[in-house]
């Protein structure tokens, strides 16, 4: 599996810690999502909707 790592630079960046955002498989154009977290740069919630 070729992958890309999904990190917008205004989310929570968990590079450092082994977490990515979202990981696409490129060979196949398969977008893989976990558990989100909706911090932002300073580890805050920056929404309170399922929509956020």
């Amino acid at each position: 599996m070729r992958k890309q790592l999904i990190n917008p630079p205004q989310r929570y960046d968990g590079r450092p810690h082994g977490l990515s955002h979202a990981v696409v498989d490129t060979a196949m154009g398969t977008v893989y999502i976990s558990g989100q977290v909706d911090w932002d740069m300073n580890h805050q919630v920056s929404s309170h909707t399922v929509e956020g």
